[in-house]
């Protein structure tokens, strides 16, 4: 199941690598966003990502991608560690580059972001920051459609089934990451955990509040005036 592997730069086949390159053009469907709504969402996204993170030494948010009606979005995220002095050591680098995948739903315009991480997929101990961004965004543009989870089969069980769209493609939008209900009610797929007690039970994940900045809270308020 590719979204429930940690998967690190010494244990990715080069080969398995390979096979996300090319990203064909014609399956890079995507709305375009203006520099505006791009800046506020990765502020926005960067912001929560560190706020649950505050060891990270910082976050850099990648591409973003919004549904046709800006009510969906799908980031890649790329957090930087300083090395400890062993590490420096051994690389002579002062950083190594994580990156990791979240998604963004609200019910209207004019709302913020709910901000989720998606899957466990995690490329890291990487030197570039562009090079795991461009990784990792690649690998969801080809490996994603073939990806399985979790779900609830209505049966006090659980069933296997796959997302069966790229990122990238149309129908990203409507795929398994998109649909409520086939965990818990009501929920979207990456809002569950998998609590097994007494056999599978999908509960919803919960984080503590954050206190985003008034002026950018304010820019979303803005985009319903619009």
């Amino acid at each position: 199941m590719l979204l429930n592997l940690i998967v690190h730069l010494s244990r990715v086949s080069r080969a398995w690598l390979d096979s996300c390159f090319p990203v064909r053009e014609e399956n890079n469907w995507a709305p375009a966003v203006e520099p505006e709504v791009y800046r506020r969402d990765s502020a926005f996204v960067a912001h929560t990502v560190q706020a649950r993170s505050p060891s990270v030494d910082a976050v850099l948010v990648g591409p973003l991608y919004h549904s046709p009606d800006r009510l969906k979005l799908f980031a890649v995220v790329v957090m930087t560690d300083k090395l400890r002095p062993q590490g420096k050591a051994m690389t002579g680098r002062e950083h190594s580059y994580s990156g990791l995948t979240f998604v963004g739903f609200r019910e209207r315009l004019g709302e913020p972001w709910q901000v989720y991480p998606f899957g466990n997929l995690m490329l890291s101990n990487y030197s570039d920051p562009d090079e795991v961004s461009r990784n990792l965004t690649r690998i969801y543009f080809r490996k994603l459609k073939g990806a399985e989870d979790l779900v609830d089969d209505g049966l006090d069980g659980f069933a296997v089934r796959r997302y069966e769209a790229n990122l990238g493609e149309r129908a990203f939008w409507s795929s398994l990451v998109w649909q409520k209900k086939v965990r818990a009610p009501g929920l979207y797929i990456f809002q569950t955990r998998d609590l097994v007690v007494g056999g599978h039970r999908f509960v919803l994940k919960e984080f503590p509040l954050i206190e985003y900045p008034a002026d950018l809270l304010a820019q979303f308020r803005e985009e319903q005036l619009d």
